[in-house]
């Protein structure tokens, strides 16, 4: 991988300039000023080059505050015959860098490219799917099990559960730069910690379950709901989830736990029925925090999520 000896260009060009700050570099590394990296990401592109996700600028642009960033991780270029360079890798850090208002610093690859064909095969060689490192490999890698004391089901169901908990019991779509925060794998690694003490209550009751019943109750949806009635209502919560779990005595056929429990057994609750995993396990709470008993747990589309005895008692809309 080549560093700029061959980059040329006129005096004030972005490629003239990232030239100079690379011979003056320390082992590649440079203090990127944020217009400069607005430059880039304005005159460093091409056509095909994907589109911005303010999500994953956001992620860096966190780190970058926090004191987090590691300068080592690369923005690349492809070099072409004609001067141009193409901005081929590092788009979402430089984006975090034109936002942060201060200088950053960080390495600067620059790869030789004969064709445009070839700089775009470069292109290509960023970020291909099965490349992308798993939730799960990122949790294996940070310790997360042994250092909140849970299991490794139980940690990998609140790393997922996070987003809803964060953005009101909702869905934090990619496309939706207000829950943004929900859905940053920042966030939630700093967020683990602080629900410790609620995951190892529910932790302990789940675990008693019948197998058929567990994969359910480990769901995004369900486990976000738990959580959050351990966090404002634990006592309450342990025994409603205790009864959902089959671990309470003759339950009646209309109690609401008793309701959640087949439905949890019965209904589809995929990655597509998310919102209604969230919908059911409220409306079981609520009733049965209410004193209610139910036939059904009828679940209408887009109707306000509400969970009695906490925040969401008026509901998240």
């Amino acid at each position: 991988m080549a560093q700029a000896a061959a980059v040329t260009g006129s005096k004030h060009d972005i490629t003239s300039i990232l030239k100079h700050q690379i011979t003056r570099s320390t082992n590649g590394v440079i203090s990127l000023a944020p217009g400069i990296a607005r430059r880039i990401l304005d005159e460093c592109k091409f056509h095909g080059q994907r589109q911005c996700k303010p999500f994953r600028a956001n992620e860096h642009l966190m780190r970058i505050n926090k004191g987090t960033w590691n300068d080592q991780f690369p923005i690349t270029f492809a070099h072409l015959p004609d001067g141009q360079l193409w901005l081929v890798d590092g788009q979402h850090r430089c984006d975090a860098i034109s936002q942060a208002g201060r200088t950053v610093g960080v390495r600067i690859n620059v790869m030789e490219a004969a064709t445009e064909y070839e700089a775009r095969r470069i292109y290509a060689g960023f970020d291909r799917p099965e490349q992308n490192r798993t939730h799960n490999e990122m949790l294996d890698g940070l310790d997360a099990y042994d250092s909140t004391g849970l299991k490794r089901d139980t940690v990998r169901c609140l790393f997922r559960a996070l987003p809803l908990i964060l953005n009101n019991m909702e869905i934090a779509r990619s496309n939706q730069l207000e829950s943004a925060h929900a859905r940053s794998v920042e966030t939630r690694i700093d967020m683990l910690s602080s629900w410790v003490k609620e995951a190892t209550a529910y932790e302990q009751i789940v675990q008693q379950a019948e197998p058929a019943l567990k994969r359910p109750l480990y769901g995004s949806a369900v486990m976000a709901v738990a959580l959050y009635t351990f966090r404002h209502q634990p006592a309450r919560a342990r025994e409603f989830w205790s009864g959902v779990c089959g671990l309470a005595d003759d339950l009646h056929k209309d109690d609401p736990r008793q309701r959640l429990m087949w439905d949890l057994l019965n209904r589809n609750l995929s990655s597509g029925h998310v919102r209604q995993g969230v919908q059911m396990a409220s409306i079981a709470w609520s009733k049965w925090f209410n004193g209610d008993r139910i036939k059904m747990i009828k679940c209408h589309e887009g109707s306000p999520i509400v969970i009695l005895g906490t925040p969401l008692a008026k509901g998240n809309k």
